[in-house]
């Protein structure tokens, strides 16, 4: 069951280093996450490592924040959902 579905508008582009840039696909019917239930088992797949995480990068006097730490994301809220449903908390 996807849960974070892409745009219409989003594109899938694979990238190989000593090759060309191909061009992207039309990825409407893709996801960046996935939850799945098997049997008694759970599991959530997600595309994109970084959304889990809490970064920061410190370049020439600026901090910049990624994935959780980021303000206006709610990539933490993401988590504990996740977390959440995994663990079957509240049923």
């Amino acid at each position: 069951m996807p849960f974070l579905k892409l745009s219409d508008k989003a594109r899938l582009a694979s990238y190989r280093e000593h090759e060309a840039q191909p061009e992207p696909t039309p990825a409407a019917d893709a996801a960046q996450a996935v939850a799945l239930e098997s049997g008694r088992g759970r599991l959530v797949v997600v595309g994109d490592a970084a959304m889990l995480t809490s970064v920061l990068v410190r370049a020439g006097g600026v901090t910049t924040r990624f994935g959780m730490g980021r303000a206006g994301c709610d990539n933490k809220q993401l988590a504990l959902n996740i977390m959440h449903w995994l663990s079957r908390r509240g049923e």
